[in-house]
């Protein structure tokens, strides 16, 4: 039970150093308060508590509480609009704050009852659905010192970045912030009383983390603008049974609200809106249009296979280091060729293999292009895929291995790498070099089997689809080629498959028209959408 300290107590022809008694369940949410509700045809009384201080509760509660000398009765209507300073401070004061006038008074509500507590209610409106209601009614401030993610803010100084409901079996833990603030009450002399106390919270039924009853804004589907059109149309459907369609269908449609689609939790689809600084909304609505608007670095990639190597025309695989294996006469020729491509093209920087046959490759196209040393760099990552026991094995012997080529991307046929794993190492040379540098085009030496992942990484391919290029030799690099490699960042899971849920998709960046980073709306579609749509179109 807290001390609330009456404002001008003889303007109200209350003794002076008056207290409202409120009782609350959530130590945490006091600092957040922004009224107290009061019932208007409760009796409360005037109790003396010490020689200098004077208590205002119900008359039944005070009764079982106090045993301090009576004052008088006032009927709760007698006590609306009474100001009243608060056990913290830390929005009395904002100048900022809307409402702020209507704030830290008394005032009266329905469901105030003299069963529980004191008969006086203290009200956070960010935390309860009776308090927003209230909120709504008397143009109150609205206080939420509570952060989305449940840990008290800033300015609230004494407890900033306290988890508020901790999630623990330790009690001390679990209660470790209501009893901080128990704690501060009563070094400030505003506890009045403290008792332990057994009731039901709400916990996640997943994993019993306690939750937050927390004001907060949601989307809608704006149901009241085609309602008329929705009972216009289902007039005119043929119905089974007949009487769904003035009955339970119809009554349902006649009575119709604006529907809320949003949730704030974690996993579900996220709502495909950002915002500009302006508070302008973007609409998402197909990959295309996310890798249009996607921050991005304006590198340009290109991908190039190493020459002909002599392992290349004895038909023989190789994935491991063999400094005989080096270009041949003719693949040295494919190089300097493919070097005509890309001159004048501005090359930058060579990412390459460190495999002979692609060492070779990157430093005739380094010298080609006017490139030195230090302009190549040779990465593991980029080397070939491993064959495992199957290593310099004929080419055609290998291939009759799998039953399907679209097999090599998920199966280790005697120790041999799966090609989804090469994706992933190969993907994240890509990604870190999208990060690391800015406007320039990167030349990427590399072997076939790997082109075609990063062909395929760079798409946002699943595993199927990658399984299917493989299959159709869509992507096959042949000797010395070299290509545009098109990339375009995309939120995606451990195996750079394209996936547009959380957490992936807070990781992308978008910009607008004008080049300003755009902010993602958090919330999720209630699960519900996708089934609750049907019967609206």
């Amino acid at each position: 039970t807290v001390k609330f300290k009456v404002k001008n107590p003889e303007k109200h022809g209350l003794p002076a150093n008056t207290y409202f008694l409120a009782w609350t369940t959530t130590p945490w949410t006091l600092p957040g308060n922004v009224a107290l509700a009061v019932g208007s045809d409760i009796d409360y009384v005037v109790r003396r508590e010490t020689e200098t201080t004077h208590v205002i509760s119900s008359e039944k509660r005070a009764g079982q509480m106090l045993t301090q000398t009576f004052e008088k009765k006032i009927k709760g209507k007698d006590l609306v609009g009474i100001e009243y300073e608060p056990p913290f401070d830390y929005y009395v004061n904002d100048t900022s704050l809307k409402n702020r006038e209507n704030g830290w008074k008394v005032y009266a509500a329905d469901f105030v009852t003299a069963e529980d507590g004191t008969g006086i209610a203290h009200e956070a409106p960010a935390f309860g659905a009776d308090d927003w209601e209230l909120l709504k009614k008397e143009n109150l401030p609205f206080v939420q010192h509570v952060n989305g993610d449940g840990t008290m803010k800033p300015e609230v100084t004494a407890f900033a970045g306290m988890e508020v409901k901790p999630r623990s079996d330790d009690d001390s833990v679990r209660l470790g912030t209501d009893i901080a603030v128990l704690k501060y009450l009563q070094e400030h002399g505003a506890l009045f009383s403290k008792e332990n106390i057994t009731h039901s919270y709400p916990h996640c039924w997943r994993c019993d983390t306690p939750l937050l009853n927390y004001a907060t804004s949601s989307w809608f589907v704006a149901v009241t603008e085609i309602k008329d059109n929705l009972l216009k149309n289902a007039k005119a459907i043929s119905w089974s049974p007949a009487h769904i369609k003035e009955g339970r269908w119809g009554n349902w449609l006649a009575g119709a609200r604006d529907w809320s689609i949003s949730r704030q939790r974690f996993w579900a689809s996220v709502i495909p809106l950002w915002k500009d600084e302006k508070g302008d909304t973007i609409v998402i609505g197909s990959v295309d249009e996310l890798k249009a608007h996607t921050k991005k670095s304006g590198n340009t990639y290109f991908v190039m296979r190493h020459g002909e190597a002599d392992l290349n025309v004895k038909g023989c695989i190789n994935g491991v280091a063999n400094e005989s294996n080096e270009l041949t006469a003719r693949g040295k020729a494919q190089v300097e060729e493919s070097a005509k491509k890309l001159s004048g093209k501005g090359v930058g920087y060579i990412y390459a293999s460190p495999l002979r046959r692609a060492r070779d490759t990157a430093a005739i196209m380094a010298r080609a292009l006017g490139l030195d040393q230090d302009h190549i760099i040779f990465d593991e990552r980029l080397s070939e895929n491993r064959f495992g026991d199957m290593e310099g094995m004929q080419i055609d012997t290998y291939e009759k291995v799998y039953s399907r080529l679209a097999d090599k991307m998920t199966t280790t046929p005697r120790g041999a790498e799966a090609w989804r794993d090469a994706k992933r190492r190969l993907m994240s040379v890509l990604y870190e070099l999208e990060g690391k540098h800015a406007d320039t085009r990167i030349l990427i030496v590399s072997h076939d089997g790997p082109i075609q992942m990063l062909e395929a990484g760079a798409r946002g391919y699943t595993s199927e689809e990658s399984g299917a290029a493989i299959e159709d030799h869509r992507f096959a690099a042949q000797l010395a080629e070299v290509r545009e490699l098109v990339f375009v960042p995309l939120p995606h899971d451990e195996d750079y498959e394209l996936d547009l849920h959380r957490p992936y998709i807070d990781d992308v960046v978008l910009v607008g028209d004008d080049g300003a980073e755009l902010t993602r709306v958090p919330d999720v579609l209630d699960t519900w959408f996708d089934s609750g749509s049907m019967p609206y179109g």
